[in-house]
């Protein structure tokens, strides 16, 4: 009984790292369905089985199509070009790695957002953009960025929620 308590805990404990590193804009949703398929492994796909298993992985490839689509749609509607959108995407990793150490982790959310919103704005008004047209393309790219993590955040926890579903069904 100890066993299985120990493995719910670490099942949890590594959902929730998943589910958390979806703000460094890493594949959480990935992750959270490698980490149901190396339990259901452990446990001989006892209680987590193969078509919970498909949907956790159905979500996952969506959710990184959507935080794709949701961050390139937030910066191309504000008129960014693609080296903005590159700008977003570096920008927000690089924001959230450097401050993910603040303010108890959440500095991660905060770095990037405002990572996206910088290294737009930065790569568009070096490539030759107008301080106005660059600083619209940062704004739509940390709304995009917002935009992506809150969607890809809520299909995490949707796999969450199948999983524990499942294991307490």
């Amino acid at each position: 009984m100890a066993f299985k308590i120990i493995g719910y805990i670490l099942l949890y404990l590594f959902l929730l790292g998943g589910l958390l590193s979806i703000i460094f804009a890493l594949p959480g949703t990935a992750i959270i369905a490698g980490v149901a398929f190396i339990y259901a492994l452990l446990t001989h796909f006892d209680k987590l089985g193969l078509n919970p298993l498909l949907l956790i992985a159905f979500i996952a490839v969506v959710a990184e199509l959507l935080e794709f689509l949701a961050g390139a749609a937030g910066a191309s509607k504000f008129g960014a070009s693609r080296w903005g959108m590159l700008g977003a995407v570096v920008g927000a990793i690089t924001g959230a790695i450097l401050m993910a150490p603040l303010f108890f982790g959440l500095g991660a959310l905060l770095g990037a957002i405002a990572g996206a919103f910088t290294g737009s704005f930065l790569l568009e008004y070096l490539s030759g953009k107008n301080l106005t047209e660059a600083l619209q393309a940062g704004v739509g790219s940390l709304l995009g960025r917002v935009a992506a993590i809150v969607i890809k955040s809520l299909l995490g926890v949707i796999q969450i929620v199948i999983i524990t579903y499942t294991l307490i069904a």
